[in-house]
């Protein structure tokens, strides 16, 4: 039963009973999960913690809330998984079925992986506890079985920790309708959940933690600027603003309202990381060296870095842009900046306090105007904080002595939007930079050893085979002062100056889309929203194949943040002036999945056991398994049956490949089982292709010994 209320209701009698009794400060923790275990991020590249969480807890330990956990999935059960496979069962949340008979009425099951993952979170009593499923952003399947792990974890917390407070949040990567959409359902079919916080997080979170502290109920709490929605004994809010109450989306810097900054010591702005946590996140140079399986005869090269600590974190100083990009959902939107020796400050206080001295810069852009990035830079290197680190640059804002500052203030890394470098399509999108400028500060860059990292948009409106044949010119043309990639295709994009005047553009809207927070659309005299789809992915593709022609390899167009690790490792280490080597080492540089050479291990022992699981299994339906050499990441092997053939691989899931059902593809545990190349009678074939799920079954067998 859901009924709508004003920000003046909700069900009193069940908040004042949601108390610890006797606590003299409230205890509050927050439940980062992850899908990292069920993807490639674990093993590619060490993974580094993300600060919308610290951000929230800076917010409100600056309100006076000091006690304040952070239990993160990529800490605590991610090495579990590295170790133990077999032990963490993410993908068993994946079964909707399960999950609504576990929330009903039991699941022994899930009731079992709920109760592990709790315990090796090591999670203890609290007053509240904030889920938040934001690191679930990929397709919809990787965004239900997220839903369905926060849904049984909050279960299991109120049957451990009767009277605690849950609340819900991190669904951005949906606009705002499909957002109330899916809180509601969340709370209707899991009243565990307090509340769920949809858009904006920091105000309601602070009124939900006074409501607890002063024993009083949100409404009474909070003021008038929230719409709520009480959903059964369960409270759905949103913070709304303005005359017209307009729905608050999420953004970076949210100030105290007037009287509630209790604790001045924490600065506005500072993402307070947890220091336990972020312990766990901190690599020596040598065991990066190892991690990368960088060549022997670097060594004794790289050895002055063994001992250094390597701790990644994000830091914020602006939001908001200045610049007109007729795509972007950010344009011409309010721009706010911290003070440039405060920022400075903060980030020597985390240099102290947490040793981190490697940041990745979380800005729009560093540079909004060329004097206000000279002089954080200036300041930076004032302070003498031997600090690496990467941000978002806009080309425009940028010249010679700034590239020769940022390499003195020790940026290692810029990543630059340019979208669709062609004249045409340059001046189309309103970017404010023409291919001239692009190319000569993407020089300046590199000849200060700077590594640069291009953005780029395929699938653009009025795209045209000659757009796309200009843009693979460039491509040659730079790519020897461009290091790596980011490749997307284009979406329309709520907020941005196409969607909000489709008429201006030729555009007409269609449906909203669930995810990225995007609409469909059909062009003025061009594709509809289909055709046009079909030919987005097209472009992409085929940008994505040259570039890795190109470089040869495909490891340039698959990371953005992610190899951020290694580059901080080389240029601490080698620094600016050693570029060319750098490239080499990166290229040099690569990971291996330890399960493939389990999985494999186990298959090989299967095929050679008397009376072996698999075995049976081959015998039971007359295939014939022939393994491949092997791997360092997948494990492939042919199947055979009545002459006909089909090329298997196991390999893990990616950010292009997650969990939403495909063609030839079954998902496991660990791996997801790709067919591919196939020979042989159609008949044949698809009796090989229905038992595809047990060959994958078995090929995890090796799970289950931890």
């Amino acid at each position: 039963m859901t009924r709508f209320a004003n920000g003046k209701s909700g069900d009193k009698k069940r908040e004042e009973q949601l108390f610890s009794p006797g606590a003299k400060t409230m205890k509050l923790a927050f439940i980062i999960t992850s899908p990292a275990t069920l993807k490639h991020d674990w093993y590619r590249d060490p993974l580094y913690q993300k600060v919308g969480v610290p951000n929230l807890a800076g917010f409100l330990k600056r309100a006076g809330f000091p006690e304040i956990t952070q239990y993160d999935f990529n800490n605590q059960v991610l090495k579990v998984y590295k170790e133990s496979p077999g032990l963490v069962k993410l993908i068993s949340y994946s079964d909707r079925e399960n999950v609504r008979r576990f929330l009903e009425r039991g699941d022994s099951a899930l009731e079992k992986q709920t109760a592990f993952l709790l315990d090796t979170l090591g999670i203890e009593r609290q007053d509240f506890f904030g889920i938040s499923i934001n690191h679930f952003l990929g397709d919809e399947g990787e965004i239900a079985l997220g839903i369905n792990l926060a849904q049984c974890l909050a279960k299991a917390l109120k049957q451990r920790f009767p009277g605690c407070v849950i609340a819900l949040g991190g669904l951005q990567n949906m606009s705002l309708p499909f957002q109330r959409e899916a809180y509601s359902r969340i709370l209707e079919e899991c009243p565990a959940f307090d509340y769920a916080v949809c858009g904006e997080a920091h105000l309601a979170m602070l009124y939900i933690c006074r409501a607890l502290e002063k024993k009083k109920t949100f409404a009474s709490a909070a003021p008038g600027n929230f719409r709520t929605v009480q959903v059964g004994k369960s409270l759905l809010i949103n913070e709304i603003k303005g005359e017209a109450r307009a729905e608050v989306t999420g953004h970076y810097f949210e100030p105290l309202p007037p009287g509630e900054t209790r604790n001045k010591s924490v600065p506005f702005g500072l993402p307070a990381y947890d220091k336990a946590n972020s312990r766990a996140y901190a690599y020596t140079g040598e065991e990066l060296r190892k991690f990368y399986h960088l060549p022997a005869g670097c060594a004794k090269l790289l050895a002055p870095a063994d001992k250094d600590t390597f701790l990644l974190l994000q830091a914020s100083f602006n939001e908001g842009c200045p610049f007109g990009c007729y795509f972007c959902a950010g344009a011409n939107t309010k721009f706010f900046s911290l003070g440039i020796k405060e920022s400075v400050r903060m980030l020597k206080r985390m240099k102290e306090e947490l040793g981190c001295r490697h940041f990745l810069f979380y800005d729009p852009n560093f540079n909004p105007t060329p004097g206000y990035a000279k002089r954080f830079l200036a300041e930076i290197i004032k302070a003498k904080l031997d600090i690496r680190w990467s941000d978002c640059f806009n080309l425009r804002s940028l010249d010679r002595e700034m590239a020769a500052m940022m390499r003195e203030a020790g940026v290692i890394k810029i990543i630059a939007g340019v979208e669709y470098p062609t004249r045409r399509m340059l001046k189309y999108i309103n970017k404010g930079l023409s291919v001239e400028t692009i190319y000569r500060n993407l020089e300046e860059l590199h000849k200060a050893g700077i590594w640069n990292h291009v953005l780029l948009i395929t699938g653009l409106p009025t795209e045209t085979e000659t757009d796309v044949a200009e843009m693979e010119d460039w491509i040659r043309a730079t790519k020897d002062m461009v290091n790596s990639y980011t490749v997307g295709s284009f979406h329309m994009a709520l907020g941005s100056p196409f969607q909000k005047q489709p008429e201006k553009f030729g555009f007409k809207l269609g449906q909203p889309l669930s995810l990225y927070c995007q609409d469909s659309y059909d062009e003025q005299n061009g594709p509809g929203w289909e055709e046009k789809s079909r030919l987005n992915l097209d472009s992409n593709r085929r940008i994505v194949q040259l570039i890795n022609a190109l470089k040869g390899t495909p490891k340039y167009t698959g990371a953005r943040m992610d190899d951020s690790h290694l580059l901080m490792y080389l240029y601490r280490t080698l620094g600016h002036k050693n570029k060319k080597l750098i490239e080499k080492l990166y290229e040099a540089a690569f990971t291996v999945n330890p399960h493939a050479e389990r999985a494999r291990e186990g298959l090989r022992l299967g095929l050679e056991a008397p009376g072996s699981a698999l075995r049976a299994l081959l015998a039971r339906t007359g295939l014939k398994m022939e393994l491949g050499p092997a791997g360092r990441e997948t494990v492939e092997f042919n199947l055979k049956k009545g002459g006909a053939s089909l090329r298997c691989a196991l390999q893990a899931r990616s950010e292009n490949v997650l969990l939403n059902p495909a063609p030839g593809r079954v998902h496991g545990g660990h791996f997801m089982l790709e067919s591919g190349a196939s020979s042989g009678p159609a008949r044949a074939l698809s009796a090989i292709k229905k038992h595809l799920g047990a060959v994958l079954t078995a090929a995890e067998a090796w799970d289950q010994k931890p």
